[in-house]
């Protein structure tokens, strides 16, 4: 840990008025066994503006506080920047990956990928050819709307999926009359899956194969590297068909909901022979698809499949068989259960599928549907756990502005706050009979202010409770100010925030 000396003498580079920390992240880089602190900041190219003009890498050293800087140059110059760490080799020290988007056609980005192992501060880590174009692919159109390909690690060929852009270059009868050339764009994503303790780890990226014209995607070249001792080389690359995961969302509607184990393990072995080797983003899309369907299908089974009733409660729930379609029973109230996807089967299903905007949302909303707060418009969780509640969603909502799952997540918000501020039909703030506030409600709104400075559900819970206690009765006029509190911390939360 730094001492306070030890942070009053460190020597910072002064940052420009444009500057802007885009990512910062705590993780021992250096080996030493201390969490040193890695930050990618962006020189804007005028105040207020997407477009940064470069970027650098600032590296604070966590065991002597020294301060290493690397700039990216020209290279660092695009809209969002990333920043993640990722085990490339087998001494358990994590390398720094970092792309920039550059703005070009076709979501072009640009990798690096550093390390700051030993004292020598950030360096680039050595790479046998360029990440963002290679390895060269060599392309060969032929009859009947088909693509050949060749590489260093193998041939094949590719069905053209939608011929309808290469009408006039093929015959009616799928004969090639006429040349057309394939190209490949640099790199569009990168991935590092995580690897297991000990061995080396691989570093993906994807690149689209496009002809005729640019929208027109006719594979993703997708190549692994590895290191090798001395630098990153590519072990292996991949030619794969393009799949749409709208198409499979289609697909999904017509399978047969009458036997919903065989219907899910058949959406489910389809989504992993499409997507699984798919660009991250795709897998997104495509699970998506996924969830809608499933969610749709629970809730078919909850209005139509019915079994015995429970022992001695008299509520009566869907049968038992649906447990192996990824589902779980969860009692609601008033002798009535909810049939809600199974957390860990998501998570066990999509491990390695999806990136940290969906995880984390799966884990949030998971437990709103496993653990609900109220039942019966009643609060059945103490009142610190909602606000614990509100603010890891307004985390996930500064920290995902644009995520998939915006509107869920902000509802899930708008609810949770609610409560928190102004409980519930059945477990309001105010006393039936005096109308007024308890002292362990305006101690747990107290606690959030201490326990969540600086966010909006703080900010609201701070002016809640002045509310509270300077009226002492709870009327029409003062609940509805109360209520305004949630439209504002609804508004205040939207806005990004420095990723970690």
């Amino acid at each position: 840990m730094l001492t306070l000396a030890l942070i009053a003498a460190m020597v910072v580079p002064a940052v420009a008025a444009d500057s802007v920390t885009e990512v910062r992240l705590s993780a021992d880089v250096t080996g030493d066994g201390r969490a040193d602190v890695v930050e990618l900041i962006a020189e804007r190219f005028e105040p207020g503006s997407e477009f940064a003009r470069s970027r650098k890498i600032q590296l604070t050293n966590g065991a002597n506080g020294r301060v290493s800087v690397l700039d990216l140059g020209e290279k660092g110059a695009g809209y969002d920047g990333r920043l993640w760490t990722a085990n490339l080799d087998t001494n358990n020290v994590p390398e720094l990956m970092v792309t920039v988007a550059t703005g070009g056609s076709g979501g072009i980005i640009v990798p690096f990928v550093l390390t700051a192992l030993g004292d020598s501060g950030l360096r680039h880590v050595p790479v046998r050819s360029p990440l963002s174009s290679s390895p060269k692919v060599e392309w060969k159109p032929r009859d009947h709307y088909q693509i050949g390909f060749e590489h260093d690690f193998g041939a094949g060929a590719i069905a053209i999926a939608n011929d309808e852009p290469f009408k006039g270059l093929y015959s009616s009868k799928g004969k090639l009359v006429s040349e057309f050339q394939v190209y490949v764009d640099d790199v569009g994503a990168v991935e590092t899956p995580a690897a297991t303790s000990g061995t080396k780890g691989d570093l993906i990226t994807y690149r689209q194969a496009w002809a005729v014209f640019h929208a027109n995607t006719i594979a993703v070249v997708r190549t692994t590297w590895r290191w090798n001792g001395l630098q990153l080389a590519p072990v292996n690359l991949e030619v794969l068909p393009v799949f749409s995961a709208s198409e499979y969302g289609e697909y999904l509607k017509g399978l047969d909901k009458r036997n919903p184990v065989k219907a899910v393990d058949t959406a489910v072995s389809d989504y992993m022979a499409r997507f699984a080797l798919q660009p991250r983003a795709i897998r997104e899309l495509a699970f998506k698809e996924f969830r809608e369907f499933h969610l749709l299908l629970a809730d078919s089974l909850a209005t139509t499949d019915t079994a015995a009733t429970v022992a001695g409660t008299g509520a009566r729930i869907p049968a038992q068989k649906e447990y192996k379609a990824g589902f779980i029973l969860v009692y609601s109230g008033e002798g009535m259960y909810n049939v809600v996807p199974d957390p860990d089967f998501y998570r066990t299903t999509f491990a390695g599928m999806l990136g940290h905007e969906y995880s984390e949302f799966l884990e949030l909303d998971a437990i709103e549907h496993t653990k609900p707060y109220a039942m019966d418009a009643a609060m059945v969780v103490p009142l610190g756990e909602v606000g614990a509640r509100v603010a890891a969603w307004e985390h996930y909502m500064r920290s995902y502005p644009n995520s998939a799952f915006a509107d869920e997540a902000r509802l899930h918000y708008i609810w949770l706050l609610s409560a928190f501020l102004a409980g519930t039909n059945n477990t309001p703030h105010a006393d039936y009979q005096t109308r007024t506030v308890s002292a362990s409600v305006l101690s747990a709104l107290d606690e959030h202010v201490r326990l969540y400075p600086g966010t909006a559900s703080a900010t609201a819970a701070k002016q809640a409770a002045t509310i509270y206690r300077q009226n002492a009765r709870v009327t029409d006029a003062v609940r509805t100010r109360i209520m305004k509190l949630v439209d504002e911390a609804v508004k205040a939360s939207s806005g990004p925030q420095v990723r970690s």
